[in-house]
């Protein structure tokens, strides 16, 4: 199965390296890495065309600027993917995470996964929430609640980059970002994909 992993750029030339990097080194190997560029200042669309010549799997794009929302609905829309997640520019993927994503549940339609925090001084902050395998509309709302309700990871639902989603859900739904919406976009997306 083919895994898109899509990531909106913005002014990231510094962070760009250790990202591209991460995915390169991922043991799974059928992905596309799709970086879109929302009219950086700096020199991040260079340093993309760049990455794009070195590995064919890498698609660099470039546009005017309309927000991270707007960014990942055209990442999306270039993607060919049976599988993506989104990842912000400043991330970066740990050693084969595509793998162990890739080695759960086959059928499921959205996966929520953990991730870390790492400031500038050190330190670094889990996010981990249960293991929950929901089948059914019942149970997907249940989880849904218990993310939202979990005062340790209250705002985990909201965000797209530790989640994976369907292709083929988001285009039967046409689920997309919504235009003129600059907050919290990415929970209105989630919410509106788990509605399927």
């Amino acid at each position: 199965m083919k895994i898109s992993v899509i990531v909106p750029v913005y002014n990231a030339e510094r962070y760009l390296d250790k990202l591209v990097q991460s995915v390169l080194s991922q043991t799974y190997e059928d992905y596309e890495l799709i970086l879109v560029d929302d009219s950086s200042k700096d020199n991040s669309y260079l340093l993309m065309k760049k990455y794009q010549e070195m590995d064919s799997r890498i698609k660099a794009y470039t546009k005017e600027n309309t927000g991270p929302g707007l960014t990942r609905k055209f990442g999306f829309e270039k993607s060919s993917g049976d599988l993506f997640f989104f990842v912000d520019s400043d991330d970066w993927l740990e050693k084969n995470a595509l793998s162990f994503l890739m080695a759960q549940e086959s059928d499921v339609d959205l996966i929520f996964y953990g991730s870390s925090f790492h400031s500038v001084n050190g330190n670094v902050t889990l996010y981990s929430p249960n293991l929950c395998i929901c089948h059914g509309f019942s149970e997907v709302q249940e989880g849904m609640i218990d993310l939202i309700t979990n005062p340790k990871y209250y705002d985990y639902l909201g965000f797209t980059w530790n989640k994976v989603f369907r292709s083929n859900i988001l285009k039967e739904y046409n689920i997309r970002f919504i235009e003129n919406l600059s907050y919290r976009e990415d929970e209105v997306f989630t919410l509106h994909y788990a509605h399927y």
